[in-house]
């Protein structure tokens, strides 16, 4: 966790990097109320940035998304206490960020596949080939636009655009030029995405995920790095979810859009 001094030069070179400039006591009054947590606070700085607020806006949109989101929540004491608003907090103003940038709808439904995988890396050719794909265009989150693509297919490009539209809210860390362990997402955000699924839901996506996988694994492993980071994913899944890994597939059914 950041100390009391740290988020006011954290705070003043990113927004500094994008030619903005806020008042110190309010970046420390943000600061203070996001608890000091490196990870509240990079996703408050990112939306800040996009959505072009200012840190008492954003303070504002914070506190009453709070005050909405106690169904959000984990279990009481799953996360330290100072952790648990907060970070739901953050994840839904972000995720809904993300949510409206175009290919609008789908970094949702990502956010919510790798919420099962490895946080430390998985390869994009988990999250950019069938059944990811499938899995995109049929859960895609409604905008509220009036748009009419919800049946639209989904390309590996989409894909691609979904996990910048993620990283730029500051969700997962995608470095493409690293393929093999191409999405980075924290543990923290993880549980945040689970937690608005229901146990049916988490099922069917866990079965997804498992396709992912078994489709981008080679027939004949020549790639090691490769080979050890779907192995890690597959663990990781494994973990999360292993008794629906061993149960007959749930019916197909929509997973939540309340991003």
């Amino acid at each position: 966790m950041f100390t009391p001094h740290e988020p006011v030069a954290y705070f003043t070179a990113v927004l500094a990097a994008h030619d903005r400039h806020e008042p110190v006591d309010q970046i420390n009054s943000l600061a203070a109320h996001l608890g000091y947590l490196p990870l509240a606070l990079a996703q408050a700085a990112a939306y800040i940035i996009d959505v072009e607020l200012t840190c008492a806006s954003y303070g504002g949109l914070l506190a009453d998304r709070i005050r909405k989101l106690a169904d959000l929540l984990p279990e009481p004491g799953a996360l330290p206490d100072d952790q648990t608003a907060t970070v739901a907090a953050t994840w839904s103003l972000a995720i809904e960020r993300a949510n409206q940038i175009r290919p609008a709808g789908l970094a949702g439904p990502m956010l919510q596949l790798a919420a099962l995988l490895d946080p430390n890396g998985i390869p994009a050719a988990v999250l950019t080939r069938q059944p990811a794909l499938a899995h995109l265009a049929e859960h895609r989150t409604p905008t509220g636009t009036g748009d009419t693509h919800q049946l639209a297919p989904v390309s590996a490009e989409d894909a691609v655009l979904a996990l910048r539209a993620l990283h730029r809210l500051s969700l997962v860390d995608h470095t493409p030029e690293a393929p093999h362990q191409a999405v980075r997402v924290h543990q923290l955000i993880q549980r945040a995405t689970r937690d608005t699924l229901t146990p049916e839901q988490c099922e069917r996506l866990a079965l997804i995920a498992a396709d992912a996988l078994s489709v981008a694994w080679p027939a004949i492993e020549r790639d090691t790095a490769l080979a050890q980071a779907l192995r890690a994913n597959t663990t990781t899944l494994t973990r999360t979810a292993e008794d629906a890994l061993y149960r007959p597939a749930p019916p197909r059914g929509a997973l939540p859009n309340r991003q």
